[in-house]
Parts: C-alpha cells; structure tokens; sequence
C-alpha cells in the first residue's frame, strides 16, 4: 500500500517543543527502527543494568494517517535480548487508569506469544516490561525507579522471574541529584530533552546517546515527521481535554443532583416539623376539650411524656 505524505507547516520554536524523546511517536522512531540496536542495547543495559550482548528490534508497522480521520497506530518497541528475554518498552505522556493492570496485560499478551504453537511450555521466555511515565504513578514511593516481580508472600527470595515489570518517573528523577556518568541519568536526562547544554556534554561521553540525538535532528527537519509528531501530541492534548471535560462534567452533575438531594431533604424536613406542630396544637385542643391523655394518644399519635408536657 502506498503510504500517503502529508505535512504540516510547524515554527522552529514548536519543532523544538514537540520534537523531543518524551514525544510518543518520536521515541518510537528513535529506538523502534531497525539499525537502532547499539542505541536500544546501550538504553537497555542502563535500566535493567546488567549486559547484554545483542538485541534483536522487532519490526515496527507505522500505520500514517488519512487527512480526514487523523488518525494512525504504532506499534510498541520490541526487543529481543540474546538469551531470548522479550522486552517491551512504553513511554505514556498522559495518566492512565489502571497503569498496573495494564502493564500486567501486555506482560502477558508478549510472554503468550513469545510461546509458538505445538511448543512445550519450557520454552517461554521470560518477559520484562517497561513503562517510561511523564508523570508520577506511585505516590508513597519516593524511588523513581521501581522494579515489580511475583514473589512468596512471606519471604521475598523465593519469586518467580518470568514477568518482570519496570516503571521510571520522569518527575521524580528530575528531582534527583544527577550523575553524568551514570548511563541510566545520562539517558534519561536525553529523553527528557530540557537541559540542553547538559546533554552536549553527555554526548561527548556517550556515543549511543550522541547517534540518537543526530537521528532526532534528522527527524526535526523532516516536514512529515514533524507533522506524525504534532498529531501525537494532538492526540494527547485531545485525551486530557476530554479527560478534563468529563471529570468537571461530573463534578457538575454530583452538584446539581446534591442541591436536589438537599433541596428534598430541606422540604422533606420542614413537612415534617410542620406537620409535627399542627398536631401538638391539636393535642392541646383536646386537652383543653377535657380527653383523657390515652384518647389523645389515640388520636395523635404522641407519647404520654410529649402529651403531659402540653
């Protein structure tokens, strides 16, 4: 199928603001293309951090998008470590519902396929996920990087390491003291692309990080990239708008159907003590006619203590 080519005219200060790493569409071009495996593999050992000897990228499927519609899919960065360990890496700009139960989802769609038809259980492979987030997930946790394995409830030597799920909080890590020698801080400070100057002087220590900010000056300055990349980031601003306008439309509605609630409960009331001074009136009525205190009892319904208080 020919692919359509479309475009969009972007300033150099917007190319500046939405061509970076954290961009979705963007980071996948970076380390999802085939012959980025020096980058993915230097990425790679900084976050699990233990080497590895080769990566295998799978092949990344760029659906580009009808004029019309606006819309198009990418498909995840999927690596294949030479011990046959299958990695997905995820990097979400916009808060997710249930973040965790999704990581498990797609730890378990990629352990079940790493698994061919006919084959013995043996040989599935172990699985690791990661999720690079724009924003903070776990709140109590002061780390901004977690590592989450199953293990045995009452000692935590004992775990199964077949899933492995990993989750880095830009935020956090923006709060750290950082190390430009440590390669998990130089890539991060990379991804997140705003201090500038320190990223020069990271490239001069780490050639992976320098071939990967010379492929992202090549995407900058293609007028179809830069239009994939703007559509990303319109797909996001799109989301936290409607994220946005649901959740105060909600809030306006519990207001609403909370002023009727009240509303009923105020009339509700007032009948209620209305209704229970006309018949202490009436009781003193009949106690003024001369009724005994059982006739109107009777007849009221108040007890003897309310009716000899009258």
């Amino acid at each position: 199928m020919k692919m359509q080519k479309v475009s969009t005219v972007l300033t150099k200060e917007e190319i500046e603001k939405i061509m970076v790493p954290k961009n979705d569409y963007i980071f996948k071009r970076l380390f999802g293309g085939i012959g980025r495996e020096k980058i993915v593999k230097d990425f790679l050992e900084a976050i699990l951090e233990e080497d590895i000897k080769s990566v295998k990228i799978g092949k990344e499927t760029i659906l580009l998008p009808e004029e019309m519609t606006g819309k198009y899919g990418v498909l995840d960065v999927r690596v294949t470590l030479d011990n046959g360990t299958e990695v997905d890496v995820e990097i979400q700009t916009a808060k997710q519902m249930y973040i965790e139960k999704r990581a498990h989802f797609y730890a378990s769609r990629l352990y079940e396929k790493s698994l061919k038809s006919g084959e013995s259980y043996k040989y599935l492979n172990k699985v690791i996920v990661i999720f690079i987030l724009t924003y903070e997930e776990f709140l109590d946790i002061e780390r901004y990087h977690t590592k989450w394995k199953m293990t045995e409830t009452q000692d935590s030597n004992f775990k199964f390491d077949e899933l492995e799920l990993h989750f880095i909080e830009l935020p956090k890590f923006l709060r750290t003291k950082y190390d430009k020698q440590r390669k998990i801080d130089q890539w991060l400070l990379f991804i997140d692309h705003t201090q500038k100057e320190l990223i020069k002087e990271i490239m001069r220590e780490n050639k992976n990080i320098k071939e990967a900010d010379e492929k992202l000056e090549e995407l900058k300055n293609d007028e179809h990239e830069q239009y994939l990349a703007w559509l990303e980031l319109k797909k996001r601003l799109d989301y936290n708008t409607n994220m946005n306008y649901e959740y105060e439309r909600g809030v306006e509605e519990g207001e609403k159907r909370g002023e009727k609630r009240g509303e009923k409960r105020g009339e509700k009331k007032g009948e209620k003590k209305g209704e229970k001074k006309g018949i202490i009136k009436g009781a003193k009525n009949l106690k003024k006619l001369g009724m005994s205190v059982k006739e109107i009892i009777q007849a009221t319904g108040l007890d003897e203590s309310e009716i000899e208080k009258l």
